[in-house]
Order: C-alpha cells, then sequence, then structure tokens
C-alpha cells in the first residue's frame, strides 16, 4: 500500500468522511495481501489511529485503552476477518475524534466524552464518567447538561446506541 494511499484514508479519517474511507479501503484490496500482510496493515491504521487521536490532545489514557482493545481484537480474528474489521477500527476512532471535537470548549466534558467512547463495550458508572472529567459526580451532572442537554448516562446511552446502529447496517454480525 502506497504513501499517497496511506496518506489520502488517512485525510478522510481527519475529515469524517467514513464513506470514502470504506470505498478507499475497498480499492486498496486489502483482501489480495496475504493474511500476516493484512494484519500487519490494520496493526500500523491502529498505530496512525491511535497518533491521531494524541495529536488531537485526547487524555493518553483514553488513547491507549483504545488502541490495546484494538490490539486485542486483531489478536482475536481470523485471517478471513482482517478486511472486514479494518472499516469497524477507522469508524470507532474516528467517533472518539469525532465526539471529542464536537465539545472542545470544555476539556472536562471533552474527557468524559472520551472515557464513554472508549468504554463503549463495558457498562461503566457515573463515577467513572466523573474520574474521567476529575470531577463529582453531581458536578459532572450539571456540566454534561449545561453542554451537552443530556445527564452523562443519558449521552452514555446514546453513544452505545449510535454504535449498535452503525454495526447493525455496516457488519453482519448477529444482534444476541
Amino acid at each position: 500500500i502506497s504513501l499517497q494511499q496511506q496518506s489520502q484514508l488517512m485525510l478522510s479519517f481527519r475529515i469524517f468522511d467514513y464513506e470514502k474511507i470504506k470505498l478507499e479501503l475497498e480499492n486498496l484490496a486489502i483482501t489480495k495481501l496475504s493474511p500476516i500482510l493484512q494484519k500487519q496493515q490494520l496493526l500500523i491504521w491502529t498505530a496512525f489511529l491511535a497518533q491521531e487521536l494524541l495529536n488531537a490532545e485526547i487524555t493518553l489514557s483514553a488513547v491507549d485503552s483504545l488502541f490495546n482493545r484494538s490490539l486485542d481484537k486483531i489478536e482475536t480474528l481470523s485471517p478471513k476477518e482482517y478486511h472486514k474489521y479494518a472499516p469497524l477500527l477507522f469508524h470507532e476512532y474516528m467517533l472518539v475524534l469525532q465526539q471529542y471535537r464536537r465539545f472542545t470548549h470544555n476539556k472536562r466534558v471533552n474527557d468524559m466524552i472520551t472515557c464513554m467512547l472508549v468504554n463503549l463495550h463495558e457498562v461503566i458508572s457515573l463515577e467513572d464518567v466523573a474520574f474521567a472529567g476529575d470531577i463529582s459526580e453531581e458536578y459532572a451532572i450539571a456540566l454534561f447538561r449545561k453542554h451537552t442537554k443530556y445527564s452523562p448516562i443519558e449521552f452514555y446511552y446514546r453513544l452505545k446506541i449510535e454504535r449498535a446502529q452503525f454495526l447493525l447496517v455496516n457488519t453482519s454480525h448477529p444482534i444476541t
């Protein structure tokens, strides 16, 4: 995969153009690569995407958590699943960056949203969210409502629903 193709893919990521990312991934014909090279390419993209989040000043702990979870997921994939995971990988990182940029005027809210996005696959508590913002639970609720019009937990459930909708439309994973 050429440097120009990599650059174009990352540019599409930065402007949140998921449809273009999917098209570019199809054009790269990753399925024509050997399974070892497919896996290697996923690992390279994971590192690039993590660096993009760090460049956006998303907390190191959040990026580290997402990065490690991505690496663990790649390790569990069969070679036939590598090409299917690539668009999901980009989407997951894009979602974190997109939500973070949406509320950049308040770092505490950004940090709480990042905590939610990184932990969409888990159950988190208000205490976890408040801890990410380095504030009390009561202040987290008030600050979150002020900036998003939702409580932290309502916002978290909305993110989970958005992600589930995306996965239902874009994957063949069963609902259960």
